[in-house]
């Protein structure tokens, strides 16, 4: 859950004597700001960058099973293609980061959200970037999470389960 903080920015410092980051949202009509301080965003990127981890897994096991191409559905046109493992990996990522804060909406790609980005912290979700790769067995797929606040990333996640790369950002 989002903790409110009372501090001026310049009176929040880092370990490395750097003011802390201060991210100040709206999470709905009627309440009083709420600041994502350093800490939080932390405790976010963990819980993202756990769930990019156990959605890798279950891609390794697709890959494993080889059964992807059995299961490819058209979206919009030809080219747009999504699998069962889509929609099972942005289950599992969503069920994971509603977890840790559940009061911010989320945009996912395979449920195709009604959400709007506003200023509100919001979870950003591509399940399996790359479906036509991932299709083939390709490395070149991952999993992306990011969270947004005041329609701005402070966060990513990048993992790459077949090369076992994870790449993260923090703002």
């Amino acid at each position: 859950q989002v903790q409110v903080a009372q501090v001026h920015p310049s009176s929040c410092l880092t370990l490395s004597g750097r003011p802390s980051l201060l991210v100040p949202v709206r999470l709905a009509a009627g309440k009083m700001p709420e600041v994502l301080d350093e800490a939080n965003l932390k405790r976010y990127l963990d819980e993202a960058v756990a769930a990019a981890q156990e959605a890798g897994n279950l891609m390794l096991e697709c890959f494993a099973k080889n059964d992807a191409q059995a299961c490819i559905e058209e979206k919009s046109t030809a080219q747009d293609l999504v699998t069962k493992y889509d929609r099972q990996v942005e289950e599992l990522v969503l069920a994971r980061l509603r977890r840790c804060a559940p009061e911010f909406p989320v945009i996912a790609e395979e449920t195709a959200s009604k959400e709007e980005l506003t200023d509100a912290p919001t979870w950003v979700v591509d399940p399996i970037d790359g479906t036509t790769n991932f299709i083939h067995r390709q490395a070149e797929c991952c999993v992306l999470i990011g969270l947004s606040v005041a329609k701005k990333a402070v966060l990513g996640v990048c993992f790459i389960p077949k090369l076992d790369e994870l790449y993260t950002a923090i703002k």
